[in-house]
């Protein structure tokens, strides 16, 4: 199988087990939203901000487990006994942390802090699946993932909707969380303890295992605290300077968004071992796929987040209500973060697989503190458009600096050439998208899908790989009717 198969068919499984289970998210936020409007909304979306904050702190030993076991998958059974134990320690500290901090020290009202609270109980499932998750992905084996997304969305949607129907409200919606995540963490922990026979629950205890990974594990820690950090705070700070009305608009923003970054991060998921065993067995191919990954990426980002602010309008009421109309300038200003945040997984990922995570935090420190700061300067007055002007503006922040960096210490390349041809597509797709945006939500789309594809194929933006394989799509498809 080519490389360009291999890391297709990996991407796909991981892009549909991250759409399977973070589509549940929105699909809530949604229903929330239509039926008992922006307030509770703002709720439900505080409490999912809340949760992914304070497990934070063990997120950053997956990329270490899936870094380590790709290159050496021997040690699979002294990876998972190890961290099952540490992720489940840090996981109830978390809890007993975010108990005091909701519970107490934000003074939310009770409607607000009793869902989040039941809402957090699902870090524990989810930290103990997330080991089971990384080692599976270590070894390429991204359909167990799928099969848990799948059943772990079915019982929080099921679940969910069922307390919605009965007026349970956001308390059932919370436990129908913690169930379905119970339900997934025992799938991938099954599959995974295959994987790391003869498993060893004792690991954990062993010191020369943690002095050997105490200082790889630090920097891990830390880039998965600080990318938590930047990503979830606006949310908390806004609610602290406005209200729940407030944080509702954003979330429907976020919502939209987060939902089309699950592309970039399947395809990171998919390429992270694959880069960690080019490393070390052949560096010519890890450059061709680094300089793939940008090509791929920022032809999805680009007419992406161009078409969508364009369509904003469209898009907020299509999903919403018209009481969230004060969500569309916030959407055509966060669409912009699409960019960067498709194009920083092949940084990110180089610099992981050259032992650069350090260097790799520090940049994350700076975007976070940069984030911060606006939110705190901005929020006060203009409230969510400062939010959303603080998110694209420290994610073009950790782009340049990790660009730079990449390009001048561990692989040349220039960004703009790479992408001077998706770039000229969708201006041509712009110019046409922008002549039908007033009459069609969905002829704006299908026009904007046909004028890019066109101009990006007569512009040779296609690679002769991916032409074969397209080629094979329809001989495939040929054949298939015939039959």
């Amino acid at each position: 199988m080519s490389t360009f198969n291999h890391l297709l068919r990996n991407s796909t499984l991981s892009f549909t087990t991250s759409v399977v289970t973070k589509s549940v998210n929105a699909a809530a936020f949604i229903l929330i939203a239509r039926a008992s409007g922006a307030h509770l909304a703002g709720i439900f979306s505080l409490g999912t901000t809340y949760l992914v904050i304070f497990m934070a702190a063990g997120w950053g030993l997956d990329e270490l487990m899936i870094r380590q076991v790709a290159r050496d998958r021997s040690t699979s059974a002294q990876y998972f006994g190890a961290f099952l134990g540490l992720r489940l320690l840090v996981a109830c500290a978390a809890y007993g942390l975010m108990y005091l901090v909701v519970g107490r020290a934000m003074h939310y009202a009770p409607t607000t802090s009793a869902p989040i609270l039941v809402l957090g109980l699902s870090m524990i499932p989810d930290s103990l699946g997330n080991v089971g998750q990384a080692l599976l992905n270590a070894h390429e084996r991204f359909d167990v993932p799928l099969i848990a997304g799948v059943s772990s969305s079915l019982v929080k949607l099921g679940v969910g909707f069922g307390a919605v129907a009965f007026g349970s409200g956001l308390t059932g919606i919370a436990w129908a969380w913690v169930a379905g995540s119970s339900l997934g963490a025992a799938i991938l922990l099954v599959f995974a303890a295959r994987l790391a026979r003869p498993f060893q629950p004792r690991c954990w205890l062993e010191r020369a295992f943690w002095f050997e990974n105490l200082g790889l594990a630090l920097p891990f820690l830390t880039i998965g605290f600080l990318v938590t950090i930047e990503y979830q705070m606006d949310v908390i700070i806004l609610s602290a300077v406005r209200d729940e009305t407030e944080v509702g608009w954003y979330g429907a923003v976020t919502t939209i968004i987060f939902a089309l970054t699950l592309i970039p991060q399947g395809y990171r998921a998919a390429v992270y071992p694959l880069m960690a065993r080019y490393r070390q067995s052949e560096p010519s191919k890890l450059a061709h796929l680094y300089e793939q990954s940008i090509f791929y990426l920022g032809a999805l980002a680009l007419p992406m987040a161009t078409g969508l602010a364009l369509l904003s309008r469209s898009v907020i009421f299509l999903l919403y209500k018209p009481g969230f109309s004060g969500a569309i300038l916030p959407l055509q200003i966060v669409s912009w973060f699409l960019v960067f945040n498709y194009l920083n997984p092949p940084n990110s990922r180089m610099m992981l697989v050259h032992d650069r995570q350090k260097t790799l935090s520090i940049f994350l420190a700076a975007s976070m503190v940069v984030n911060i700061v606006l939110n705190l300067l901005l929020d006060p007055t203009l409230g969510v458009v400062g939010a959303s002007l603080a998110r694209v503006y420290s994610a073009l922040v950790f782009f340049v600096i990790n660009d730079i960096f990449v390009s001048r210490c561990i692989q040349p390349h220039n960004v703009l050439r790479s992408l001077a041809k998706p770039i000229l597509a969708t201006v041509l797709m712009a110019t046409a998208v922008w002549m039908v945006k007033d009459a069609n939500l969905w002829l704006a789309i299908l026009v904007g899908v046909v004028v890019y594809a066109g101009a990006l194929l007569l512009l040779r933006g296609i690679t002769a790989e991916e032409r074969r394989w397209l080629a094979g799509i329809r001989r495939a498809r040929a054949k298939i009717n015939r039959g």
